[in-house]
């Protein structure tokens, strides 16, 4: 079995830490993306903050007053993500948050997003299991015909090989 390469994945969560936003982005692996540039987009698009994260992936920033707003993190090549951030959302963040500082003293809600934005990711992300299934065996079955076909060329150039031997 052979499971999907993610080689543009680029994933996004954050949390409040008081009235401060944590964005944190990653790659593969949990490589987090160093020096990733990060943008902070209003509704309509304009650029409300725009800056770099540091060196374990992290960028924090005061929570915008607007909102709904984008977070965008761009790590070069194609790795890049956007994830809307809307009012609903933030209220929620807050109100699990309070809930958790109440039960263990501190906030540990995370909103993240695990969709890329590159082309392509979405088709990959909607194969199911069976359908992954029935393309490994055709492709082990399109493997075996192509050997059995060149076993077979083999096998008759050596007859007709012996034909001409008899036929001189």
């Amino acid at each position: 079995m052979v499971s999907p390469a993610y080689c543009h994945r680029l994933d996004i969560a954050y949390s409040l830490d008081g009235n401060e936003l944590v964005i944190e982005a990653w790659m593969g692996r949990d490589e987090p993306t160093a020096g990733a540039e990060v943008t902070l987009l209003s509704e309509d698009g304009e650029v409300i903050h725009q800056d770099k994260m540091d060196e374990q992936g992290i960028y924090r920033a005061a929570l915008p007053q607007q909102s709904p707003f984008n977070i965008r993190v761009f790590a070069g090549r194609g790795h890049q993500n956007e994830l809307q951030v809307t009012q609903d959302d933030l209220t929620a963040l807050r109100a699990s948050s309070q809930e958790a500082s109440l039960e263990n003293g501190d906030a540990a809600h995370v909103h993240s997003a695990a969709n890329s934005t590159y082309a392509g990711s979405t088709a990959q992300n909607q194969l199911g299991q069976p359908v992954k299934i029935i393309i490994g065996f055709i492709f082990i079955t399109s493997l075996m015909a192509a050997w059995f076909a060149y076993r077979a060329d083999q096998r008759l150039r050596a007859i007709e090989k012996r034909l001409d031997h008899f036929e001189s």
